[in-house]
């Protein structure tokens, strides 16, 4: 060693730098459903209906994004009715990235080919909001698309802006496909140590078609702007309500304009979470018509105790009616439906389930569609490995 050269010592160990972490976890079932219409148009053909499904979530992370990917293939057999033998898939994708410190930048996506529809917020993965109505037995295919960018602009505020596409198509051809192209823009401030008070305004385009015959004049064009207030405290309350205005307008017809509401709340105690959601505005009519007014509410509730144990009950009211004179149904349609689950899962990763499922959809002058299924599945998922010890500096 050269005299006067200064030497600087080496750490014993030093952590490698972040890289990409991914997890990647699956869930199978097998599942016997017995059900009191399979059709779905009020005919009470009853089936029963084996199903074997899964699940396959993969989790990305790096030190500035996230991804996650989910993937739910199902088959499912019918004992009489062979012929309505399908397979149906669903997939959602998001992604998260931070470009800077105080940016954020989402993209979510979906995917959904399915036939059999449970209830009117079944649509995981695309498709529409949870106020769509029951169709009889169809082919659905539906996706979206959905980029959303966000900005801090001090300690709690925030603007925001975002965009929208979605496509529905449907087997049958008297059923009405759809698209929509959405905008988005908000803003929201800090009012005290919980809360925030912002606004956000909305542009929907709307395009409607038939595989046979044509389609009269329609609302398709439509602005919605809206006063939001915000409550969080921890991870116990959140509540959000947004309250405003809308406008639609159409070719050959009058512009209307109608009030919007929406509230979304969620609790959590314990073991314990409830969430509820109300809201009024505008939608798609999922196949059966154009752009309807649309109300929603609806609740549930899940509940863990002792290991492996859970309870989940959910309820939902939906009623859906014309703006104007537009094509389509001109009676209101309303309907309601709730489901109970119990659940069991043991350490080995085997588990069992049960539940109970009603749902009853009427339209003023014509028959209702109402029926009941009950399920006894089995399920396994690979049990969650103990973490791996941190080294020792």
């Amino acid at each position: 060693m050269l005299a006067g050269m200064a030497v600087t010592p080496l750490p014993l160990w030093s952590p490698p730098a972040r890289a990409a972490e991914a997890e990647f976890h699956y869930q199978a079932g097998l599942n016997e459903t017995y059900s009191g219409d399979v059709f779905r148009d009020g005919s009470d053909q009853d089936d029963f209906i084996s199903d074997l499904v899964a699940t396959a979530n993969l989790l990305v992370k790096s030190p500035r994004s996230e991804a996650t990917f989910s993937y739910v293939p199902e088959y499912l057999l019918y004992d009489r009715f062979d012929t309505l033998n399908h397979f149906d898939q669903r997939y959602i994708g998001s992604w998260i990235v931070h470009p800077g410190a105080r940016s954020e930048f989402s993209l979510r996506q979906g995917f959904s080919n399915t036939t059999r529809r449970v209830g009117f917020q079944d649509l995981a993965g695309a498709g529409a909001s949870g106020s769509e109505p029951v169709t009889g037995i169809t082919r659905l295919l539906a996706w979206d698309l959905e980029p959303h960018w966000s900005l801090k602009t001090g300690p709690n505020g925030a603007v925001s802006a975002g965009a929208l596409y979605r496509a529905a198509r449907y087997s049958e051809p008297d059923l009405i496909d759809s698209d929509q192209f959405g905008l988005n823009w908000g803003m929201d401030g800090p009012v005290g140590r919980y809360q925030r008070l912002g606004g956000q305004v909305r542009l929907d385009a709307y395009q409607y078609w038939l595989d046979e015959g044509t389609l009269g004049p329609v609302y398709d064009r439509f602005i919605n702007g809206q006063g939001t207030w915000l409550l969080k405290e921890a991870e116990q309350t959140s509540l959000w309500i947004a309250a405003g205005v809308f406008r639609g307008s159409g070719k050959d017809l009058d512009p209307v304009t109608g009030p919007t509401f929406d509230l979304t709340g969620t609790w959590h105690w314990r073991r314990s979470f409830l969430s509820a959601s109300l809201d009024s505005g505008y939608s798609s009519g999922g196949g059966i018509s154009t752009t309807d007014r649309s109300y929603q509410a609806a609740a549930a509730w899940t509940a863990q105790w002792g290991r492996g144990c859970q309870l989940a009950i959910d309820g939902s009211y939906i009623r859906r009616e014309p703006i104007g004179d537009t094509t389509g149904p001109t009676t209101p349609l309303y309907g309601r439906s709730g489901s109970f689950w119990l659940s069991r899962s043991w350490l080995n990763g085997v588990g069992i389930r049960f539940g109970l499922t009603a749902l009853r959809q009427e339209q003023t002058g014509e028959n209702g569609l109402s029926y009941g299924e009950a399920t006894l599945g089995l399920t396994y998922s690979p049990p969650v490995p103990s973490p791996r010890p941190v080294p020792a500096t």
